[in-house]
This record gives C-alpha cells, sequence and structure tokens, in this order.
C-alpha cells in the first residue's frame, strides 16, 4: 500500500494524534493492519520511535526500543497489530532531524 501525504493543518483530527508525538507539520498516511518495528536503535543518526494511540482517549503507548541485533538485540523485528480505535504512529530521527511521521490506521 502507498503513503498519503498530509497536511496537518488541513487535517485536525490527524493533527491532534500526531502532535503528541512530533512536531513536524506534514504527515504520511497508510492503512494497513500490522507494522514491522524496525530500526529502534541508533544508526547513522537515524532511529524509528514507535506509538500505540487510542483515538478515544488518546492514550500514549510508547513501543519497543532495542538494541542493534550485534549486541544482543532481537534479529527479527517485532509485529505490531493494529486493533480497530486506534493508530500506530511512528516518529523518530532520520539523518539527526526529526523524521516525517507516518500515522498507520487499521484497514
Amino acid at each position: 500500500m502507498s503513503l498519503t501525504i498530509v497536511s496537518l493543518k488541513d487535517n485536525p483530527e490527524i493533527a491532534a494524534l500526531v502532535r503528541l508525538v512530533s512536531k513536524k507539520h506534514k504527515a504520511y498516511l497508510k492503512k494497513q493492519n500490522t507494522v514491522s518495528l524496525s530500526d529502534t536503535f541508533w544508526d547513522g543518526g537515524s532511529r524509528s520511535d514507535y506509538f500505540l494511540i487510542e483515538v478515544s482517549t488518546k492514550k500514549i503507548t510508547p513501543l519497543i526500543h532495542a538494541s542493534p541485533p550485534q549486541f544482543g538485540g532481537m534479529k527479527e523485528p517485532a509485529i505490531q497489530k493494529i486493533e480497530p480505535g486506534f493508530v500506530l504512529i511512528e516518529a523518530g530521527f532520520f539523518c539527526g532531524k526529526p523524521a516525517t511521521p507516518i500515522v498507520y490506521f487499521p484497514i
């Protein structure tokens, strides 16, 4: 499935969720039921942070941060299922700068 980029000023419902974990002005949207939680450790100035958010209450649950495999971390990325009523937001850093968040919605 492809990513759709949205401006948060034009999408207040999505902006309210993204603002819980990021200060970026745009976000990518993607529909899928599971997300592979990869790159949760620093590597070349980049790292992914994952947050599971309950839409109705805006309760944030930060997800896994693992060491690299060569330092005892997981050999395979964890898989997170997204239930109805929740979104998963991937934020973090890319080359040392805040990354544009990806908002995953269940299908």
